[in-house]
C-alpha cells in the first residue's frame, strides 16, 4: 500500500512530512495483522456478503479442515503450508492434511495461493501490490493469497513476490499468536490451546517497503544453520520485490561501481583525462588495496557518455529487470582536484565526530556526485528510457547539494547510506543531522528512494577484519536501542522511503532480539520498537524474567548513551568504560532473571544468552579490566569458556567468529589453497618443493603416515580466543578449534601430504592481542628462504618437517619446532 505524498495542499514542509506518517499509519490500522506490529491485529471484519459467522478450524481435538495448495505450488507456498501445518499441530495437537487443489476436497479447507478453489470463488491477486496479501473467508472456507512469482521468475521490477506465504505467516502471527523469536525450533514460540477459532474475515495488507533485507545473518553458519536462518527470514516476511542488489560482478556492482574503469591500465593510457588527479596534476596512488578508492573525473563529457553507454549495454543485455549503479568508489578521498571539479565543491555542512565514513570538516562532494548522477542518467534516458539507475548518497556526499540542485531524473533511484552507523543515534545531534539531510533531499522530489544502514549493532570488534574475530555483538551484551529505531523508522516513513537494507547480527544468542525488532520494522515501519522488545523478552524468557531483563536493557541504553561516541565497532575503551565497571550489576540482574520461572524452551534460550556473560567476564579478566581474583556465579575456567565458544547448535552459531570456519576464509579469499603439493619420497634423496601461502604461519609435511601433535605451551588469549585451523593441500579443513594451554591438538597426516596450520591474526590493533608459543613435537625445522612463494628443503632420511616464518627456534635436542607470536 503506497503512502504517496500530495503535490500541494500543505502549508509547510513539516506538515507534508507529518502527513506521510499519518497516511502510513492509517494504512496500517486498517490492514491485517501485519506480523510484529503495533497496533496489534484487531478482530476480523464481516465478509462482503454479510456472513459474520466464525470458523472453528480445530475443536475437541479434531478438525475437518485441509490445507489446499496449487498443484504447481511455488517453494514459498509449500514452505508456508508446512509451517501452517506445523504450528497448528504444536498449538492444538491436530495435524491438518496438505493436498493439491486438483484433487477433490472433502470438507472445508484453507486455500493458499492461486488454487482452483480460489479462482472459482473469484479471488485473484491482480489488485494487490507485490508482497501483499488478502485473507478472506467464504462460507466455511478460508482463502489466503497474494502475488507469487514462480520459482526462478521475477516481478516486473526484477525481484520476487511471496504474497501468499506472507499472508500465511501474518495469519499465524495474528490468530495463533505464533512468534519466530530466532531461527529453528528453539525460536518458534506457539502457545498451546484447546481449539482454534477465527472470525469471518476480509482483510488485506500491502507492505510499504519494497526492499526488506537484513544482511550478515548467516555469517559463520554451516548449511543447516543457513537453512534455519533463511526460514526465519521468510517467516518475518523479509524480501525484495525489485532487483536492486542482486548483481555483484566487479564490472556492474550494485554498490560502488567505478572499479571496472579505475582498475584498468588501458583506460589510464588511452583516456588519462577520465581519472582524478591531485592539485599538481598527478594520478593518485592505486597500488595494492588503494585502487578501490580511486575516483573518476566526473565532469568529463566523454567519460559521462562512455559510462552511460556502458549502463545501457548492461541493462539491455539483462533478461531480468535490474538497476545499474553509478556510485563512486568507496572512501572520502582521492577526489579530483581539477578546477572544473573544485568549482562544484559545496561548503562543509556537518558537525560532530569524524569517522571513517563521515568527515564533516571537509567540503561536501554532494554537488559533484549529484551532477554526475544527473548527467549520466540524462544520457541513459535519451538512449534507453526504461533503463533504471541507482546511486549512493553517502559519506562526504550525504548532505543536500548546494551548487547543483536540478530535479532528480525519474530513472535515477537514490540509496541513502546513514551518516550515523551503529549506535551513533544515541546522540541528539546525530538525530538532528539525519532529519536535516532527509528534509534537504526530499525538497528535490527524489521519487523512489531507499536506505542502507547498520543501526543497533556492533559490526566489528575493534577495527579489524571481522572474519578473523568475534562478530561484533558476540560474547558481550548489546542494546536494542529501541528509541533510536523508533526515530529512524518514523523518519523513513515521513520521507516516503520505499525500503531498506539493514545489517543484522549473526550473534543470535545475544542479538536475536535486535534482529527480530529490525525485521518487524521493515514489515511495518510504524511499529513500536519498545513494545516489540518487551514482547520478545516475555515470549523468549517468560514474563517474570522479562521484567528483570527489561531493566537490564534500559541500563545498557543508558550506559551506551552516556559515551561520547559509539559507532559500529566494539573498542577497548568500551570494554573498559561500559562493560568492566558495570559487570557486577549485569551479573546481578541476570542472576535474578535466572531464578524466575521458565518453560524448558525458555530456559534453553536463556542459557544461550547467559553464556555471553560468561564469555564477557572471561574476556575482561584476560584484558586485565577486572581483577584476577574477581569471582561470581559466572566465573568459569579457561577450559569451560573455550568449550562454550566452540559449542555448536543446529540452527545458530552461538559465538560467531569464536572459531572462524573455513567457509568464511574462502568467502573473502583470505586463505588461498596450496598451488602445489610437496613431493617427498623416503626411498630417494633430493629436494622437495611446496608452495606456502603467505597467510599461513606453519607448513607441516610428513614422509610417513603418522599422528601429528600440536602442543600449545604458552597461550595468552587476550581480548579474544586464540583459535586455529589445519588445512590439507586441497584447502579442506582437517581440524579447527581454540587452543587450550597444554592440551595437544592432533590430526592424522598422510605420507607426502602437505598440511598448513593457520592461526588467524586476531585483533592485532587491540591493546590485548593474543600471544602464543606452539610446539610441534618430533618435527624438524625446515631452514630456508621463501622464493616466489616456495620453500625448498632436503629429504635427509625421513620424518616430520615444519616450516614457519614465525618459527623462532628449533628446540633443544631436536624435540620439535617452536612457533611463537610475541605480544605486540
Amino acid at each position: 500500500m503506497d503512502y504517496e505524498k500530495s503535490g500541494d495542499g500543505f502549508e509547510s514542509e513539516q506538515q507534508r512530512r507529518s502527513a506521510g506518517v499519518w497516511y502510513l499509519l492509517i494504512a496500517v490500522m486498517i490492514a491485517l495483522g501485519v506480523a510484529a506490529i503495533v497496533p496489534r491485529y484487531t478482530d476480523g471484519q464481516a465478509n462482503a456478503d454479510g456472513d459474520a459467522s466464525s470458523l472453528s478450524l480445530v475443536a475437541a481435538g479434531s478438525s475437518p479442515y485441509r490445507i489446499v495448495v496449487p498443484a504447481q505450488a511455488t517453494a514459498s507456498i509449500w514452505s508456508a503450508a508446512n509451517e501452517l501445518q506445523r504450528c497448528v499441530s504444536i498449538a492444538t495437537g491436530v495435524t491438518l492434511e496438505i493436498q493439491a487443489d486438483a484433487n477433490e476436497v472433502d470438507g472445508p479447507f484453507i486455500s493458499i495461493g492461486a488454487t482452483i478453489q480460489a479462482l472459482d470463488a473469484g479471488f485473484d491477486s491482480t489488485a494487490l501490490s507485490d508482497g501483499g496479501y488478502r485473507i478472506v473467508t467464504r462460507g466455511d472456507d478460508l482463502f489466503i493469497y497474494g502475488p507469487d512469482t514462480p520459482d526462478g521468475g521475477w516481478t516486473d521490477e526484477g525481484g520476487e513476490s511471496h504474497g501468499s506465504a506472507n499472508g500465511v505467516y501474518a495469519f499465524l502471527y495474528a490468530f495463533l499468536e505464533v512468534r519466530w523469536l530466532m531461527p529453528g525450533d528453539i525460536g518458534r514460540d506457539v502457545p498451546v490451546r484447546n481449539g482454534f477459532e477465527i472470525p469471518a474475515l476480509d482483510q488485506s495488507y500491502e507492505p510499504p517497503f519494497k526492499w526488506r533485507e537484513i544482511t550478515h545473518l548467516t555469517d559463520f553458519s554451516d548449511a543447516s544453520q543457513r537453512s534455519a536462518i533463511e526460514a526465519w527470514q521468510r517467516h518475518m516476511r523479509l524480501g525484495s520485490s525489485l532487483n536492486l542488489s542482486q548483481h555483484r560482478k566487479a564490472e556492474d556492482h550494485w554498490q560502488h561501481n567505478w572499479r571496472w574503469l579505475t582498475d584498468n591500465d588501458e583506460y589510464y593510457e588511452s583516456h588519462p583525462e577520465w581519472f582524478a588527479v591531485d592539485a599538481e596534476g598527478n594520478f593518485f596512488d592505486r597500488s595494492g588495496s588503494r585502487s578501490k578508492y580511486i575516483k573518476l573525473e566526473t565532469t568529463n563529457p566523454e567519460l559521462i557518455e562512455y559510462f552511460a553507454n556502458r549502463a545501457v549495454e548492461v541493462l539491455k543485455a539483462s533478461e531480468q529487470p535490474r538497476f545499474f549503479s553509478l556510485s563512486p568508489n568507496d572512501a572520502p578521498s582521492r577526489w579530483s582536484e581539477r578546477p572544473q571539479t573544485v568549482a562544484l565543491l559545496d561548503p562543509p555542512q556537518g558537525s560532530g565526530p569524524i569517522t571513517l565514513e563521515f568527515r564533516p570538516d571537509r567540503p561536501s562532494m554532494s554537488s559533484v556526485v549529484f551532477k554526475w548522477y544527473h548527467d549520466v542518467a540524462t544520457k541513459v534516458a535519451e538512449e534507453y528510457p526504461e533503463g533504471r539507475l541507482n546511486g549512493f548518497i553517502y559519506s562526504d556526499y550525504i548532505f543536500p547539494p548546494v551548487k547543483f540542485t536540478e530535479p532528480i531524473p525519474s530513472n535515477l533511484t537514490l540509496i541513502f547510506c546513514a551518516p550515523n552507523y551503529g549506535y551513533e543515534l544515541y546522540a541528539e545531534s546525530a538525530k538532528e543531522r539525519l532529519a536535516s539531510i532527509f528534509a534537504g533531499w526530499y525538497a528535490l522530489e527524489p521519487g523512489e528512494w531507499y536506505y542502507y544502514d547498520l543501526p543497533s549493532l556492533l559490526f566489528r570488534q575493534e577495527d579489524a577484519d571481522p572474519i578473523f574475530n568475534f562478530a561484533g555483538s558476540a560474547a558481550i551484551l548489546t542494546p536494542v536501542a529501541a528509541g533510536n529505531l523508533e526515530f529512524l523508522f518514523e523518519e523513513l516513513a515521513a520521507n516516503e522511503f520505499k525500503g531498506c537494507v539493514i545489517y543484522g547480527s549473526p550473534a543470535w544468542s545475544n542479538a536475536a532480539i535486535t534482529n527480530y525488532v529490525l525485521a518487524s520494522l521493515l514489515w511495518n515501519p510504524l511499529a513500536d520498537p519498545e513494545a516489540l522488545q518487551r514482547e520478545w523478552l516475555e515470549r523468549a524468557y517468560g514474563a517474570e524474567a522479562a521484567a528483570v531483563l527489561t531493566e537490564l536493557y534500559e541500563k545498557l541504553d543508558a550506559w551506551y548513551a552516556a559515551q561520547d561516541h559509539i559507532g559500529y565497532h566494539l573498542t577497548t575503551e568500551m570494554m573498559r568504560d561500559i562493560y568492566a565497571p558495570n559487570l557486577p550489576e549485569i551479573e546481578a540482574l541476570l542472576l535474578v532473571a535466572a531464578s524466575k520461572p521458565k518453560t524448558p524452551q525458555q530456559q534453553l534460550r536463556f542459557e544461550l544468552f547467559e553464556n555471553n556473560v560468561i564469555a564477557l567476564q572471561w574476556r575482561l579478566r584476560n584484558m586485565g579490566l577486572v581483577g584476577a581474583d574477581y569471582a561470581s556465579d559466572y566465573t568459569h575456567s579457561d577450559a569451560e569458556v573455550i568449550a562454550l565458544i566452540e559449542s555448536t547448535h543446529p540452527d545458530i552459531v552461538p559465538f560467531p567468529g569464536g572459531v572462524t570456519p573455513i567457509s568464511m576464509f574462502r568467502r573473502f579469499g583470505t586463505l588461498p589453497r596450496l598451488e602445489a603439493s610437496s613431493d617427498i619420497d623416503a626411498s630417494t634423496e633430493g629436494e622437495a618443493q611446496t608452495v606456502l601461502p603467505h597467510t599461513t604461519p606453519a607448513l607441516i609435511v610428513s614422509d610417513d603416515d603418522r599422528t601429528v601433535s600440536i602442543v600449545p605451551r604458552e597461550i595468552d588469549h587476550g581480548s579474544y580466543a586464540a583459535c586455529y585451523v589445519v588445512l590439507n593441500e586441497e584447502g579442506s579443513e582437517v581440524i579447527s578449534g581454540i587452543f587450550e594451554q597444554g592440551v595437544p591438538v592432533t590430526f592424522e597426516a598422510e605420507a607426502g601430504r602437505t598440511y598448513t596450520l593457520h592461526i588467524p591474526p586476531r585483533k592485532r590493533r587491540s591493546e590485548h592481542p593474543i600471544a602464543y608459543v606452539i610446539e610441534i613435537p618430533e618435527a624438524r625445522l625446515v631452514e630456508g628462504q621463501l622464493s616466489e612463494g616456495s620453500i625448498r628443503f632436503a629429504n635427509d632420511g625421513g620424518g616430520l618437517y615444519a616450516y614457519s616464518e614465525s618459527a623462532s627456534q628449533q628446540l633443544e635436542g631436536d624435540s620439535g619446532v617452536q612457533i611463537t607470536q610475541a605480544k605486540e
